[in-house]
C-alpha cells in the first residue's frame, strides 16, 4: 500500500500514467495533492481547456476530477489483490455556485 501511494504521489508518476491511461484526466491537468487510507483529494484548475461557454469548468471535467478521487482510493485499497474492475455505477452532485480557479475533490470514504 504505502509503495503505490509514493508511486502516484510522485508528481512525475503520476503525469506518466495518467498520459498512458488516462489521457484527459492529463490533458485536464488533474492533480493528485493527497491519499491517505481515509481519503484522497484531487484538484482541477479552470483553464481554456477545461472551460465552458459559460466561463466555468465543464460538468465532465468536474466528474472525471471527483471519479479519480474515489477511482485512486479504491485502487489503494485493492492493491496486491487479484484483478479489480471498478465501474461507476451513481453519481450525485451539488452546485452551489460557478466552478473557477481551483476546485479541489475530497472522497473521505476510505
Amino acid at each position: 500500500m504505502q509503495a503505490f501511494r509514493r508511486q502516484v504521489l510522485s508528481p512525475v508518476k503520476l503525469q506518466l500514467f495518467m498520459l498512458r491511461k488516462l489521457p484527459l484526466a492529463w490533458l485536464a491537468g488533474l492533480r493528485l495533492v493527497a491519499l491517505t487510507p481515509e481519503a484522497a483529494t484531487v484538484t482541477i484548475r479552470y483553464k481554456y481547456l477545461t472551460q465552458n461557454p459559460f466561463r466555468s469548468i465543464y460538468f465532465a471535467a468536474l466528474a472525471m476530477a471527483a471519479e479519480l478521487a474515489s477511482g485512486i482510493q479504491a485502487m489503494l485499497h485493492t492493491q496486491g489483490g487479484g484483478p479489480v474492475s471498478m465501474l461507476v455505477v451513481g453519481l450525485q452532485a451539488e452546485f452551489t455556485k460557478k466552478a473557477v480557479g481551483l476546485i479541489a475533490f475530497t472522497c473521505p470514504d476510505g
